[in-house]
């Protein structure tokens, strides 16, 4: 039996396994067959390419005389590649048998980086001598080499032990056999033979990081080492859970999920482009073919189909080829999904296209309709943001559009919020999701170690440091935000709407503004000392004095929001320090009117912990004060709008004010307009304007 070649991590060494092949073992000198009327070549040149990607220059090839059971007959010769495509060229070649075996050593460059590899690497092959042919050495004369010794030693001939052995080899990945052998591919050529050639080589690559670094190298060589060994006895690859390993990596190589939306796999055709004038075969179906778990699991016949692979990623049968998966459907769910009278019709005012819209109902009765096809059809957008220093604001762009203005009209971007009820109901209910996102389409195919797929789609997101603000983040399939939110990623709008009244509705009281006519929401709340507090649930939408301020904003029945200035009904240019003692008072518990309506005022921190205090028990009275400012949030969905009460305008005090009462500092916390300020005896000795955070919605508190 042929004696295994490989340890885990260097190859063959030619001297040694010339020995091992029954033969004496000689020097790199040429030895002459005894009668030149059986010689199969009398002076000719051999010559051919070496390739795991192409060998460089300084490599070593070498060819052994073998003769029909495979002893080495003492003929051999050597030669030393001189260019960095692989070719060799042996001259003035003698021999009387027509088998060899020859091998190449050395350094090669990486078909996925095209850059030199660290180390250097061995390939064998058992080749057929003919007359005017090139002979070729690659990984998979290399992946034969030890089933066609073994076939030979069970009474084949040479010849059909290498056609047995090369079919057995392409049948591992999922190939069909191939009417050129082994030794006549050529990574650079454009058969079909030729792109099974190269898919494997690269499915053989382990990529990294560091694409060349000892660890993957090694790991290279060991998975060759493996899949050797295990086709030598028996002709298949029996190591599902290598095989597997492998698929796994190749979900990261053939997808898209790079900036320039090119997958790795596109990448690498350009880099083994850069080495060759020759036309580069079609390998990436035969990578493909062989990710179809289909070469694990049998025949896919069953159209829609979900499967789990061993790593409990989906696949879906389409085809008849397995496929990755990242739908809402799971194994077993029904594969048919009903779509009659399910979708509507949202027509584009600004450019005529034309989209599917499905309507969800959410639990507690409201609804809303989402755009079912991603905006552009598929679409791709980057995420800039741009900085005013002037006006002290940061605009968020998606391509150099204006991210509030690039739904249809009516139509925005959903907020966090919006998007996780939609997920959630999608994933309550497969159809919706399979509606919403048919087999998945709208996210991108990029698997991280989770099992996700992302980037997906841009929301408007509140959770930055600074939770009154808005930005642009990007959410993967399953509702979680993505670490690629700054790549390239789609738009899916919702139409705007209104929510539907909570429950307890029949609370809410009114009254209307004398100075503009305004009618107002209230509530009265009665609190834990057994007073009774009436608070405005809407929220205050009166003009107040002009301002500079382009951040400040105003929906009409919805709310508005200002500077502190203008909360204090005072013009653009009143002087700061005069303004201080206005807070200084309301902190005191004075009532100032400000911009209030007449009988109401400007909240202070007691009053507005008090309110805190009842709606942190209460999920009825916050959802009703919550209500007015929910609507006004969707309208806007901007990033200067509130989101809960306690980002509502109040002044407040010190945490432990009470407790602080007659010492001589009294730290005067302002929300907005600044994070501190230090006052002794009511003057103001330090300022902090670091942290503004105005402008704020406004609800006042009657007298």
């Amino acid at each position: 039996m042929f004696i295994k070649l490989f340890n885990k991590f260097i190859w063959s060494t030619p001297a040694l396994l010339a020995c091992l092949l029954f033969s004496a073992c000689g020097s790199d000198s040429t030895s002459s067959p005894a009668s030149n009327t059986e010689a199969i070549l009398s002076g000719e040149s051999i010559s051919g390419v070496s390739q795991k990607g192409p060998f460089v220059k300084g490599s070593t090839v070498k060819l052994y005389e073998l003769d029909e059971e495979l002893h080495q007959t003492g003929v051999h010769y050597s030669t030393t590649i001189d260019n960095d495509e692989g070719k060799y060229h042996i001259d003035s070649v003698v021999l009387s048998k027509p088998y060899a075996w020859m091998i190449v050593n050395g350094y090669f460059l990486n078909e996925h980086t095209g850059e030199k590899s660290t180390k250097e690497i061995t390939l064998n092959g058992l080749v057929k001598v003919e007359k005017n042919k090139d002979i070729n050495i690659n990984v998979l004369s290399h992946l034969a080499f030890n089933r066609i010794n073994y076939l030979v030693q069970q009474g084949l001939s040479i010849g059909e032990a290498q056609k047995q052995a090369e079919a057995e080899v392409l049948k591992a990945f999922g190939f069909e056999a191939d009417e050129t052998s082994f030794d006549n591919m050529n990574i650079f050529a454009n058969n079909e033979g030729d792109a099974k050639l190269l898919a494997i080589s690269l499915i053989l690559l382990k990529r990294s990081d560091d694409y060349d670094s000892d660890n993957a190298f090694a790991q290279t060589i060991d998975r060759m080492a493996q899949i050797t060994y295990d086709l030598e006895t028996d002709g298949t690859w029996d190591d599902d859970s290598l095989k597997e390993k492998i698929k796994h990596e190749l979900y990261y190589f053939a997808d898209d999920n790079n900036l320039d939306n090119e997958s790795d796999l596109a990448k690498t055709r350009k880099n083994i482009e850069t080495m060759t004038t020759k036309p580069i075969p079609n390998f990436e179906k035969y990578i493909k073919k062989f990710m179809s778990p289909d070469t694990v699991w049998g025949s896919c016949s069953k159209e829609n189909e979900i499967q789990k692979n061993i790593y409990n990623y989906r696949n879906i049968c389409q085809n008849s080829i397995w496929t990755p998966y990242k739908g809402f459907r799971d194994v077993g769910d029904p594969i048919v999904v009903d779509t009659t009278g399910k979708y509507g019709t949202l027509i584009d005012s600004r450019n005529g296209n034309i989209y599917k819209t499905l309507t969800l109902v959410l639990d507690n009765g409201d609804s809303m309709t989402w755009m079912a096809e991603n905006l552009e059809f598929g679409r791709k957008y980057k995420h800039t943001s741009v900085y005013d220093n002037t006006l002290d604001e940061e605009t968020e762009y998606l391509d150099d559009i204006d991210a509030k203005e690039i739904c249809p009209e009516g139509w925005h971007i959903s907020s966090t919020k919006e998007w996780n009820e939609m997920h959630n109901i999608a994933k309550a209910n497969n159809q919706y999701g399979e509606l919403l996102f048919y087999q998945g389409e709208g996210y991108d195919g990029y698997l991280d170690n989770e099992g996700n797929f992302f980037p997906s789609t841009y929301v408007m997101s509140k959770e930055s440091e600074y939770p009154e603000e808005l930005y642009l983040d990007v959410y993967n399939a399953d509702g979680s935000y993505s670490i690629y939110g700054y790549e390239p990623a789609y738009v899916r709008c919702i139409k705007d709407y209104k929510e539907k009244e909570p429950a307890g509705s029949q609370k809410y009281g009114h009254f209307i503004d004398e100075r503009d006519g305004q009618i107002y929401k209230t509530i009265d709340i009665k609190l834990s000392d057994g007073t009774t507090a009436t608070w405005m649930a809407s929220l205050l939408e009166y003009e107040g004095p002009t301002t500079t301020d382009s951040k400040v904003q105003h929906y009409p029945g919805h709310g508005r929001t200002y500077t502190y200035k203008q909360i204090l009904n005072k013009p653009d240019d009143a002087d700061t320090t005069e303004l201080y003692p206005i807070f200084f008072s309301i902190e005191k518990g004075e009532k100032v009117q400000g911009i209030c309506p007449n009988n109401y005022h400007i909240p202070n921190y007691q009053e507005w912990n008090k309110l805190l205090e009842i709606t942190a028990s209460d999920s009825t009275i916050k959802e009703l004060l919550l209500y007015p400012q929910s609507i006004f949030n969707k309208t806007t969905n901007s990033r200067y709008t509130p989101y809960d009460l306690k980002y509502n305008f109040n002044v407040t005090g010190e945490y432990n004010r009470e407790q602080n009462v007659g010492t001589k500092w009294v730290v005067l916390a302002i929300l907005p307009p600044f994070a501190s300020t230090l006052i002794n005896e009511g003057l103001i000795l330090q300022a902090n304007e670091r942290f503004r955070i105005d402008p704020f919605a406004l609800r006042c508190v009657k007298d």
